[in-house]
C-alpha cells in the first residue's frame, strides 16, 4: 500500500509540474482531491509557488488590469477575475507567507473532506431527532386548568367528550419517582365536555371524570367508549356518520373505522405484533388532550355565551404549501365569539374585506331572481313567496380567485374541507322583504314524500352540518337574523315574529356560524332561524351551506 501511495504521489507531482498555467491551477484547486492530506498540501504549494515564480510576468499584469477596467462595465467579469488578480499579486510579493498559508488551508480542506460525510450524517440524524422531539412537544396539549377551560362547558354537550392522555415521558417520570399515590398513566374522559367546576382539572368531582388505564389498543379504547361512555358504534342501520377524534385545533386524528397497525400485523404478518402498543393510541398520547365527536364532524365548542377563542385561518387549502418556497399562503388570526350555546351560534368580525363584499355583490347581481324553497310534505303546492320574498343567485368560484379564496377561508374557519361546501348563495333583501323561520337541515320525517330529498340526504346519514352566513352590507334598520329558540326556547307559533330569541344585526364583513347538527350528528331543532324584515335600506348577504360529507358542487 505504501509503495502504491508513493507511486501515486510521484505521478501527481509530475502532473502538477506539467501544469504551468497558474490562473488555470488557481481556478481548479478547490475541486481537487488527494490521497494524503499533508503530502498533497506541500506538493500543491511547491507546484503553485514554482509555477508562479516562472510564469508571472508583464502579460498577466496586463490581463488583470484589463479585466479590472472591463469590470467597471461588466461587474460579473470583474468579480470572476478579481480573485485571480489578488492571488497573482500576493504570490509574487510574499512567496514564503503564501506557501505556509496555502499549506494550512489545503491540509485543513483535505481533512474536512475526508470526514464530511460522517459529520453530515451525524448532524442530519441529530437535527432530525431534535425536530421530531420539537414537533411532538408542539402537538401535546396538557390537560391543565387553562386548556380544559377552553373546552369544558357548564352544561353537558351531548355527543362531545374530552379525552386526556398522559405522555410516555410522564410514565417514565412516574416510574423513576415511584409515586404510588398518583398514577399519571390514567386516561381521563370528561363525558359530554362537562364539569361542574367550570373547567377545573383539580376540583372536579369524581362523577365528572371517568378514569381508566391507557388502553393497549384502539379496539380496547372503542370497547371502553361503548360501555362506559355510551358512545354509539356505527352500523348499517345508523342514520349518522361514524364518530371521530380531533386535536384541539380541529385536525381529524382518528375515525371510528380506523384500525391499529398492531392488529393488522397480528392477523397476517407477525404473531408478536398484537401485544405492542397501538399506533393509534400512541398518536393520541402525543396530542394529550383530544376531542371526540359522536357525529364525526368538528364543531367549535362554544363553552359559554361570550366566550372568545382566537384561531389561525388560511386563504388556501388550510395552509398546505405546494412547495417549501411557496409564499402564496396568507394567514390571519380571527376571534370566534359564542353568541349562543343552544343552538350553537358563533360570530366573527371582519372576516370578509370591503373589496370582497363588493366583488360578491357584483358577481351575483346580474343573475338575481326571487328565491325558491324546498317544500315539506305539508306545504306542497304553496308558492315560495308565502315564506320567502328575497332575491338570490348561486355563484361558483370557477376562474374567480376571490371566490376561491373565500371558500378556502371558510373551510379553514370551520375546519371542514372545502369539498363539503355547496355553491355560494347570494341574497338581497329590499324593504319589507324577509324569510320566515326555517331549518337548513333536512328532517327525513318531514320529507317522506320527497324521494329526491331523501336520496340527497342518504335517508338521513348525510346532511347539512353548518351554515356560514356572510353579511355583505350594513342595514339602516331591520334585517336581523333571528333565532327564536335561543337558549332552548319553545317552538314558536308565529314564524314571522322576530321579537323573541336571539337577533344578530347585519354588519358588513362579519360572518356567523350556526350549526344545524349537534355534536352527536343529530339534526338540531333549536337551529330554527329566520331573516327579519328590512325596515330601511337594502340587505346584501350570502351563505355557505356545509355538509358533514363531501359533495359534488366544488372540486379541489
Amino acid at each position: 500500500m505504501k509503495a502504491e501511495t508513493t507511486k501515486k504521489s510521484k505521478q501527481q507531482k509530475k502532473k502538477s509540474k506539467k501544469d504551468s498555467n497558474p490562473i488555470k491551477k488557481q481556478m481548479n484547486s478547490s475541486g481537487s482531491k488527494k490521497e494524503d492530506g499533508k503530502d498533497t498540501a506541500k506538493d500543491a504549494t511547491k507546484d503553485t509557488t514554482s509555477s508562479s515564480r516562472l510564469q508571472i510576468g508583464p502579460f498577466y499584469y496586463i490581463v488583470a488590469i484589463l479585466s479590472f477596467v472591463a469590470g467597471v462595465y461588466t461587474p460579473s467579469l470583474y468579480s470572476q477575475y478579481s480573485t485571480i488578480f489578488a492571488t497573482v499579486t500576493n504570490i509574487h510579493r510574499t512567496n514564503n507567507a503564501t506557501t505556509i498559508a496555502t499549506t494550512n488551508v489545503t491540509a485543513t480542506n483535505e481533512i474536512n473532506e475526508g470526514s464530511s460525510s460522517a459529520k453530515e450524517t451525524e448532524a442530519a440524524t441529530t437535527t432530525s431527532s431534535i425536530s421530531k422531539k420539537s414537533n411532538s412537544r408542539r402537538k401535546y396539549v396538557e390537560c391543565n386548568d387553562h386548556h380544559l377551560s377552553q373546552f369544558l362547558h357548564d352544561e353537558p354537550i351531548k355527543g362531545l367528550h374530552v379525552l386526556c392522555f398522559p405522555t410516555p415521558d410522564e410514565q417514565e417520570q412516574h416510574d423513576q419517582e415511584g409515586d404510588v399515590d398518583q398514577n399519571p398513566q390514567m386516561m381521563k374522559i370528561y363525558k359530554y365536555a362537562y364539569s361542574t367546576s367550570s373547567g377545573s382539572a383539580t376540583s372536579a368531582t369524581d362523577k365528572d371524570i371517568l378514569q381508566h388505564d391507557v388502553p393497549a389498543s384502539f379496539e380496547e379504547l372503542k370497547e371502553y367508549l361503548s360501555t362506559a361512555v355510551n358512545v354509539e358504534m356505527y352500523s348499517r342501520q345508523s342514520v349518522k356518520q361514524p364518530w371521530a377524534i380531533y386535536s384541539t385545533l380541529g385536525k381529524k386524528l382518528v375515525r371510528e373505522y380506523d384500525r391499529d397497525v398492531s392488529i393488522e400485523k397480528s392477523e397476517g404478518v407477525s404473531e408478536n405484533s398484537s401485544s405492542s402498543i397501538s399506533s393509534i393510541i400512541d398518536k393520541l398520547q402525543k396530542h394529550g388532550m383530544v376531542l371526540l365527536f359522536e357525529g364525526g364532524s368538528w364543531l367549535w365548542p362554544g363553552v359559554r355565551i361570550g366566550f372568545e377563542r382566537t384561531i389561525e385561518i388560511y386563504d388556501h387549502d388550510n395552509g398546505k404549501k405546494s412547495s417549501a418556497t411557496d409564499t402564496s399562503i396568507q394567514s390571519q388570526n380571527i376571534t370566534l365569539e359564542t353568541l349562543s350555546l343552544f343552538p350553537l351560534v358563533l360570530s366573527v368580525k371582519d372576516f370578509i374585506s370591503e373589496e370582497e363584499c363588493t366583488h360578491v355583490q357584483r358577481k351575483a347581481e346580474p343573475n338575481m331572481q326571487y328565491s325558491g324553497v324546498t317544500l315539506m310534505d305539508r306545504d306542497q303546492g304553496r308558492p315560495a313567496s308565502d315564506f320567502r320574498t328575497s332575491q338570490s343567485a348561486f355563484v361558483n368560484s370557477v376562474n374567480d380567485h376571490i371566490m376561491t379564496r373565500l371558500e378556502h377561508r371558510t373551510a379553514s374557519l370551520t375546519r371542514v374541507p372545502r369539498v363539503h361546501q355547496e355553491y355560494t348563495q347570494v341574497l338581497r333583501y329590499g324593504k319589507e322583504e324577509k324569510y320566515d323561520a326555517h331549518l337548513d337541515w333536512f328532517d327525513r320525517e318531514l320529507y317522506k314524500q320527497d324521494k329526491n330529498t331523501l336520496k340527497l340526504i342518504d335517508n338521513g346519514r348525510t346532511n347539512r352540518l353548518a351554515t356560514v352566513f356572510w353579511y355583505l352590507s350594513d342595514v339602516e334598520e331591520g334585517g336581523h337574523t333571528n333565532f327564536p329558540r335561543f337558549n332552548k326556547g319553545p317552538q314558536p307559533w308565529d314564524f314571522t315574529d322576530c321579537s323573541k330569541g336571539l337577533s344578530v344585526k347585519p354588519q358588513r364583513g362579519k360572518v356567523i356560524i350556526f350549526y344545524s347538527l349537534t355534536a352527536d350528528g343529530v339534526g338540531d331543532a333549536l337551529s330554527l332561524h329566520g331573516a327579519c324584515k328590512v325596515e330601511k335600506g337594502i340587505k346584501w348577504a350570502a351563505n355557505k351551506w356545509i355538509w358533514n360529507t363531501p359533495q359534488s358542487f366544488i372540486r379541489n
